[in-house]
């Protein structure tokens, strides 16, 4: 174990929240909720010994307050935490062998340029940017230096988490950062939902794929090049993962009275079927 902390950002009741309401599904309880990231904190506490959990309403209310208080327009980069009529949706592609395919606008978006355009076209010409996290920074760096082209100024960047190499690298550009949560070092830092399948946004997303996800567990990615899980440990983990995956989705059946299909997701999951045969079936066959 190390001394530095795994860092897990809390975030899989407010994605399905929205999930269930579109697809008019019932969610257990927050205790519920509470319970099932306890046993994930649990999990990988046992793995790493030092974990910080991020709360989700402590990040979702300082961002807000953090918002109203700058007075510029804020544009949302994520829209977990902080949701604003100005986005630029991106993320992270992999090819089917998990390996890296670059940055994409997400399912359903406008290419990147298009949406830096229709920033540029509604008038914004200083802006804060507001993103979930902000790890090395690359990704940050790479999108406020397309902004610049466009003619739109980031004065500052407000995050849920930033981790030092990433404070540093925007500081060294002349951009303010502030963040909820600021750690210097960490061993990784891994939202909830990407070690649960089914839930929205779960994993990298499959380029070319439309919106498959590949959550950061086997057997559909790579725990310990994206979670920094050690390889003795990646089997075990990825299981317990998928078993709380069941008892998700199971709670959830109870909740609804109604069978959540493969179909019902918002994101498919790769390597499973997008049809109409029941998510946790599908789950409990990997087991």
């Amino acid at each position: 174990m190390t001394d530095k902390p795994f860092v897990l950002s809390e975030d899989a009741e407010v994605l399905l929240r929205r999930w269930a309401e579109q697809k008019g599904f019932r969610l257990p309880s927050s205790a519920f909720f509470a319970g099932l990231l306890d046993t994930l904190v649990g999990m990988l506490r046992k793995i790493f010994g030092n974990v910080i959990l991020a709360e989700e309403l402590a990040i979702a209310g300082q961002l807000n307050t953090w918002v109203r208080r700058d007075g510029l327009p804020a544009v949302s980069m994520d829209g977990v935490y902080f949701c604003s009529p100005f986005t630029i949706q991106v993320n992270r592609m992999v090819d089917g062998a998990g390996n890296d395919a670059g940055l994409g606008s997400r399912p359903g978006t406008l290419p990147l340029q298009d949406q830096l355009e229709s920033l540029r076209n509604n008038g914004l010409t200083e802006i804060v940017l507001v993103d979930d996290v902000v790890y090395s920074g690359h990704q940050m760096a790479q999108i406020i230096g397309q902004l610049k082209k466009v003619g739109i100024r980031v004065v500052r960047v407000l995050a849920g988490i930033s981790i030092g190499m990433g404070e540093s690298l925007l500081s060294g550009m002349g951009v303010d950062i502030a963040a909820v949560y600021s750690i210097p070092e960490v061993v990784d830092e891994i939202c909830q939902r990407d070690f649960l399948p089914g839930v929205p946004r779960s994993g990298r997303t499959l380029a070319g794929s439309g919106n498959v996800g590949m959550p950061y567990i086997l057997p559909f990615g790579n725990p310990g090049k994206w979670a920094s899980i050690p390889e003795g440990q990646q089997q075990k983990f990825s299981r317990e993962c998928i078993e709380l995956a069941i008892r998700l989705f199971e709670g959830i059946e109870e909740m609804s009275g109604r069978l959540v299909l493969c179909s019902d997701l918002s994101r498919p999951v790769f390597s499973l079927p997008q049809n109409d045969v029941r998510f946790v079936d599908c789950l409990h066959q990997l087991l």
